[in-house]
Formats: structure tokens, C-alpha cells, sequence
């Protein structure tokens, strides 16, 4: 589902995969420690997978576009 959010979510940007793909990642780290400070732990837990997920996407995204 996540890989299927990350699709859609850049393919709608007008900046570049890489660009989309940091800013992804860097804000769902942000909502997991808001989310940590404010005891939602669960929405924590989300929000940091899903930054990994981001985290993810760039490393493949990276290593397709660097091999060409």
C-alpha cells in the first residue's frame, strides 16, 4: 500500500524523484516524533515506517538511476 502512496505521490510532483522522495521522508520523521511527543504512539510507529518506506524508495531510486 505505502509503495502504491509513494507512486502516486510522485508522479503528482513537479519536482525531481529524489527531491520528493527526501521531503517524504524527512516529513514523515517529523509527524512520527510529533506524534512520539504527544504519546500517539501508534501514529508514531506509522509515520516512521512510512519514512522508511520513503527511505527506501530513494536507495532503489538512487541505484536504477546511477547503473544508467
Amino acid at each position: 500500500m505505502t509503495t502504491m502512496r509513494i507512486s502516486r505521490t510522485v508522479s503528482s510532483c513537479k519536482e525531481g524523484t529524489a527531491t520528493v522522495l527526501t521531503t517524504g521522508q524527512q516529513w514523515e520523521e517529523l509527524r512520527a516524533f510529533y506524534w512520539g511527543q504527544h504519546r500517539r504512539i501508534e501514529l508514531a510507529v506509522e509515520c516512521s515506517h512510512r519514512a522508511k518506506e520513503y527511505e527506501k524508495a530513494l536507495a532503489n531510486f538512487l541505484n536504477r538511476t546511477e547503473k544508467k
